[in-house]
């Protein structure tokens, strides 16, 4: 087998269902969250839309009960719900279970945050829409991404749980997005975490119904493992009453044991029909369609867990089989539903990005459908799709076997590239990253402003709405008359809102773009790229371009002489740190993330990003070498890389192929602590009538440099000799004073406060 594909047998076991009882398997529920920390079920993208997947049934026919108040908890006495539903459930199956239900569940409170009164989102579109996911426990609200994503595509969102206490970042939640706290008694204890998920749902769903507020279209989802690339209600408004959007999986039935053990257990007889088994298996950790069909399904399919042994209650996975044989046959109607499975990607059961492209300008008129396919692994000599035996390696053949499967398990891992794929806006357990923003740049002038002068500045401020955070750079910069554009993803954001001051133009940009890039600091660079892309479309761009960091500089005066007298079309300032490369031992794991060997310039300066520039036509060929080295990434990326600047721009700068001259000295020397830079006017000229610049750094906190220390700017950095561990023990001298003498060319201050003194 290829290296790097083969898994060790006791993880095999367990990921592919096969080993002892409390595997884990697609519709098992009594895994919970440990083996879905240690082999998370992902999804990937199909390559070719399912629609109508059944055509010409005949379709079913939901007519839904009238609602009734359920009895009190003292209507079912001291007999436990297992005792009642032996006792009874020939005679009343669904009354029985509809009392048991009453009387388990508590209070609901639906509100913004921990709590209070408040009324259901619904979309603003046409047709009113809702996503219900369950939350199973807290954890920092960047680790679901789900909430930010529908606050990005306003996707109305509640979050159903019955957590004791709410989570720390429940109070910060908005619109479109709300919380539902549901109280279960240990009557409903026997169901397992995600059949209590769904239950839940369920509970709120026939609480909206009973009010007259079910909406018209519902997406039932895990809120830990599903996140949005844009609106689903487009495929929504697909569904009927006889469709249903169900996300399929990489494997069929047959091909996965385990699941078909699964389903026959729970009595799923339709699902695991000689018809279905060559079937993609259906996948309900996301789902939906028409609201009455949706909540039809979930009611029927918890009457068959009420009327199930206790045994196989707590076994779990419940809801999940016994819904796939609903969508198959078993309900009312005796006919399947048409499933829609196009707007999500493929589930295959390993975590991996998935990258979305635009169709591009060349795209044949009569070929411009969804297509995708999976990256091969480069340890491989064989591709993807020769080796899973489908199209683009996306799915196992049908000639492949459970066995044949379990080897190349890991496959499920590789970075799958969808291009045209408009309608996959849905994804479970996949990260998905669209490569190029929706970010609609202004059509009027007002926006383009200022920047065809010599110099303009460039920034960017993503996922943050504080006054205090670029506050200091826009004094410094109206101070000095310099001119700047703010991108930022916070259109409801005051702070960052145009006030008519001509010095600055705000931006909104498309915040939910390049989501392989986890860090801002990363995803800034593809808006910027983006940015002059749009500048150079109008012919717009100015002579120098400097671009900084929006929390942490400011401005002594105006770089724009030095850029000018000092630059040329292969000059660029960036600043240096006062560490090498090789001292930088906590970035050698990110280089080699990306695959980089730093070790041709390991001991040259670490090159900071936070502050640089050029001339136009420098930046954006440094610009352009990275986004060349990121996108080759794209082949093989995995999700965890991060700090791609910081790795591909030192990389670019030093690279054989791409010729700069570096000039540093227009900014402080960065420390990666804050610190006081105290600026002298020069006391001396040296020949040729052009001012010395000498800086020296205190010896101790509150003393200054004398002036028998003052050498040229290089002396403040850390002597080759050193290692990273000294720099790292000693990184509190960082914050000491540094006093520098005759350097007006250092206007630009990083992670540093400038003070002058006069002569």
């Amino acid at each position: 087998f290829p290296h790097g594909i083969l898994l060790l047998p006791a993880l095999l076991a367990m990921a592919r269902g096969a080993g002892p009882s409390g595997g884990c398997s697609t519709f098992g529920g009594g895994c919970g969250a440990g083996i879905l920390s240690l082999l998370v079920l992902v999804q990937v993208l199909q390559r070719s839309p399912r629609l109508a997947e059944l055509a010409g049934l005949q379709p079913l026919q939901v007519v839904l009960p009238a609602p009734t108040p359920p009895p009190s908890s003292q209507a079912l006495g001291d007999v436990s719900l297992a005792e009642a539903l032996a006792a009874e459930e020939a005679r009343h199956p669904s009354a029985l279970l509809a009392a048991a239900v009453g009387a388990a569940v508590g209070v609901v409170a639906l509100g913004r945050g921990g709590g209070g009164g408040g009324e259901v989102v619904v979309g603003t579109e046409a047709d009113d829409f809702l996503v219900v996911a369950w939350l199973l426990w807290c954890r920092d609200k960047d680790r679901f991404p789900i909430v930010a994503a529908s606050m990005a595509y306003n996707i109305p969102l509640v979050l159903v749980h019955g957590l004791k206490e709410d989570c720390a970042w429940h109070n910060k939640l908005q619109p479109p997005v709300r919380q539902v706290k549901q109280r279960v008694t240990s009557a409903l204890e026997w169901l397992q975490p995600e059949d209590l998920g769904h239950f839940r749902i369920l509970e709120y769903l026939q609480g909206l119904h009973s009010t007259g507020k079910l909406p018209s279209f519902v997406l039932v989802a895990d809120a830990a493992e599903t996140t949005f690339a844009g609106s689903p209600l487009t495929r929504l408004r697909a569904c009927n009453e006889s469709s249903v959007l169900v996300q399929d999986s990489w494997v069929t039935l047959r091909q996965t044991p385990r699941d078909e053990k699964h389903l026959r257990t729970w009595g799923a007889s339709q699902a695991v029909k000689e018809g279905w088994m060559d079937r993609a298996l259906l996948v309900f950790g996301v789902w939906g369609g028409f609201g009455r069909l949706v909540l039809k399904l979930l009611q029927a399919s918890l009457e068959r867990i009420g009327a199930a042994g206790e045994k196989l209650r707590s076994a779990g996975g419940g809801f999940a089989a016994l819904l796939a044989d609903a969508v198959r046959g078993a309900n009312p109607g005796g006919q399947p539903l048409t499933v829609i499975s196009d707007f999500a990607n493929i589930y295959a059961e390993q975590q991996h990005l998935l990258f979305l492209k635009a169709v591009g300008d060349d795209c044949p008129f009569e070929e411009c459908s969804c297509s995708c396919a999976r990256t091969n692994d480069p340890d491989s000599q064989r591709t993807a799709e020769h080796q899973m035996g489908s199209p683009g390696g996306l799915r196992w053949g049908l000639a492949k076997k459970d066995l044949n499967i379990g080897p190349y398990f890991a496959l499920g891992m590789r970075p799958v590239t969808c291009e045209g794929c408009d309608q996959m806006t849905v994804f479970y357990g996949a990260r998905p990253a669209r490569l190029s923003s929706s970010t609609k740049w202004p059509k009027d002038d007002a926006a383009l402003r200022d920047t065809d002068t010599p110099l303009h500045v460039v920034t960017v401020v993503l996922n943050v709405c504080e006054e205090g955070y670029q506050r200091d750079l826009l004094a410094s910069a109206k101070k000095f008359g310099v001119g700047m554009t703010i991108l930022h993803d916070q259109p409801g954001c005051s702070w960052l809102a145009d006030k008519g001051d001509p010095l600055f133009r705000f931006i909104t940009v498309d915040g939910a773009a390049f989501a392989h890039l986890t860090k801002a600091t990363d995803r800034r660079f593809m808006h910027i790229i983006e940015y002059l892309n749009w500048l150079e479309s109008k012919h717009r761009l100015p002579e120098y371009l400097l671009i900084v960091d929006a929390s942490d500089v400011v401005f002594d005066g105006h770089p724009r002489e030095y850029f000018a007298a000092a630059g040329n079309s292969s000059t660029l300032f960036v600043q240096e740190e006062w560490r090498s490369v090789g001292q930088a031992s906590e970035l050698h794991e990110r280089f080699a993330q990306w695959k980089v060997d730093f070790k041709p310039y390991l001991n040259q300066p670490l090159l900071n990003f936070g502050a640089w520039g050029g001339s136009t036509a420098a930046v954006q060929r440094l610009l352009q070498a990275f986004a060349e080295r990121l996108a080759r990434a794209t082949n093989w990326m995995e999700g965890p890389e991060q700090q791609a600047a910081a790795v591909f721009l030192n990389d670019a700068v030093r690279s054989p192929f791409v010729h700069f001259d570096i000039v540093s000295d227009f900014a402080n020397v960065l420390t990666t602590r804050r610190h006081e830079v105290l600026l002298e006017p020069p006391q001396e000229q040296v020949r040729g009538g052009s001012q010395a610049c000498l800086c020296a750094r205190a010896q101790a906190q509150g003393k200054e440099a004398d002036d028998t220390s003052l050498a040229t700017p290089s002396s403040l950095r850390w002597n080759a000799k050193n290692s990273g561990r000294d720099v790292q023990d000693c990184a509190d001298r960082g914050q000491l004073q540094v006093r520098c003498r005759g350097c007006p060319q250092m206007t630009v201050f990083h992670l540093a406060t400038p003070k002058r003194r006069k002569r």
